[in-house]
């Protein structure tokens, strides 16, 4: 990718980028003809630009004789991310899942069949009805033959931008429909956050909760090695549940573990594993079967602009048709719900528009109830697609400053009443020898602690949902477009 001027981007994908990728895609029998070159043909738009969103912030994206060709950021984002200039390669990337795909070996011998080629075994591509319909299947096998804690709907960290296609939602939402799941509990950026009211009394981070079971995204591993196996966590003893299918939807758990090794032998473990994505990653590569999802470019959404300010609501305006055979992500779990009977439950009879409309329609209200203006809907999506609150400084904000102040007011609910030093409560004392947590550095895998010292103690899925890198002011209070559950 090479940057044409400072402010927009086009995609010219290098002689070396194409051969890496193509090389890896070689590796598993994926490569054919007709990758796309330096843009895709967008259905029905007319040229011109198209104000939308990513993780890295909103901008505007050309579109010149049907395709989607560069990026501008947003003129009013003061600090955009330097990564808008590598998006055109998530989308036109060799690496891109083109058709519903099944590991070779699983689709002859069904479940279970040849885990051990999982990573290297190659694909066969199959309809759209045919992979949905082998979801569905499976999904009932799993929770009629072992109950519904054994279908872990993974999905934990990176996900695409916007409040409908959150895919991380709508695996949740489906899921839940379908009778339950195990799934993960926190991330690896706030997981360590959900301690806070062991130690403060007030919660950091808001969680979903997960029938029956919740495993903490860090142990993943060892719950796919030791089923039945006990647990610690957050002050809980809790035991593992016995996967037999994994849902991966949004991220890539290769990624967030450091012993690999470890990693691609607990994948052998499941059944089935399913992935769901617009890449072939890691975790791809060692599924069972493989449904291509859109981009965050090649749908309509909604989202707000500033992971803290609220500054802005934006339209994330479609800018071309989904690539080869991929499908929105909320396209894709309404399917695999209709197939379980539970379709009308999970679109309540409404499109992709219905759905935005009524996120925005929500904010409208809230808008109107602290008497701040807002164009109405066909106004805001038709219009410019932007509607900017105004951000208020307020005073510098201090964490718990109230009760550093006066504390009888502000008394933490811990259990003496006290910001824990040293919360017992979710540590392991008399397991492991490890004692309560956090400890003074050099105890342990922490250090050693002092001499006759006993220790010292020391996201929602929680990834941040808005657009960019807009500076965040203390003091808003502009309606917020809110998630899909």
């Amino acid at each position: 990718m090479t940057a044409i001027r400072t402010d927009v981007f086009r995609a010219e994908l290098s002689r070396r980028a194409f051969l890496n990728y193509t090389a890896a895609l070689g590796a598993i029998g994926m490569v054919g003809t007709g990758l796309p070159t330096t843009g895709a043909r967008a259905q029905g738009r007319p040229d011109g630009q198209v104000l939308t969103g990513s993780h890295w912030g909103a901008f505007r994206a050309t579109v010149m004789g049907g395709r989607f060709v560069s990026v501008t950021p947003w003129e009013k984002d003061t600090a955009p991310g330097a990564h808008l200039e590598g998006l055109l390669d998530s989308v036109f990337s060799p690496a891109r899942i083109r058709y519903p795909m099944v590991r070779r070996a699983w689709a002859a011998g069904g479940p279970g069949t040849a885990p051990e080629t999982r990573g290297t075994g190659d694909f066969v591509r199959v309809t759209w009805d045919e992979a949905l319909d082998l979801v569905a299947a499976e999904l009932r096998r799993v929770e009629q033959t072992h109950g519904p804690a054994a279908t872990f709907a993974g999905s934990c960290g990176w996900k695409t931008v916007g409040r409908l296609h959150n895919c991380q939602s709508l695996l949740r939402r489906m899921m839940n429909l379908k009778g339950g799941f195990a799934g993960p509990a926190g991330d690896h950026s706030t997981g360590a956050a959900q301690a806070m009211p062991h130690v403060t009394g007030t919660p950091e981070v808001e969680q979903p909760t997960a029938w029956p079971v919740a495993v903490a995204v860090a142990p993943v591993i060892d719950m796919l090695l030791n089923p039945g196996a006990e647990f610690d966590h957050n002050g809980t003893r809790a035991t593992f549940p016995d996967i037999r299918l994994a849902y991966w939807a949004g991220g890539n758990p290769f990624g967030h573990h450091q012993d690999r090794t470890r990693m691609v032998e607990a994948w052998k473990r499941p059944d089935t594993l399913i992935v769901q994505d617009s890449q072939w990653t890691a975790a791809a590569r060692h599924a069972d079967i493989v449904l291509p999802a859109a981009t965050s470019y090649e749908r309509n959404d909604i989202e707000s602009v500033g992971d803290a300010s609220g500054r802005a609501i934006l339209a994330m305006k479609q800018v071309i048709a989904p690539l080869f055979e991929s499908r929105s992500d909320y396209d894709i779990f309404a399917a695999i719900a209709g197939r379980l009977g539970r379709g009308a439950e999970f679109t309540q009879g409404l499109s992709e528009m219905d759905w935005i409309a009524r996120f925005y329609g929500d904010a409208l209200r809230q808008a109107t109830a602290r008497g701040m203006a807002m164009p109405d809907f066909d106004t805001f999506w038709n219009g410019d697609g932007v509607v900017e609150f105004p951000l208020t400084t307020g005073e510098s904000f201090v964490r718990y400053a109230g009760f550093r102040k006066d504390p009888l007011p502000e008394t933490p609910e811990t259990p003496a009443g006290l910001t824990a030093i040293c919360a017992r409560s979710v540590g392991t004392a008399g397991r492991n020898g490890s004692g309560p947590l956090p400890k003074r550095p050099g105890t342990g895998r922490h250090g050693p602690a002092a001499p006759g010292s006993r220790g010292r103690c020391g996201a929602a899925d929680g990834p941040t949902a808005g657009i960019g890198t807009l500076q965040p002011a203390r003091g808003n209070r502009s309606p917020a477009v809110p998630p899909m559950v």
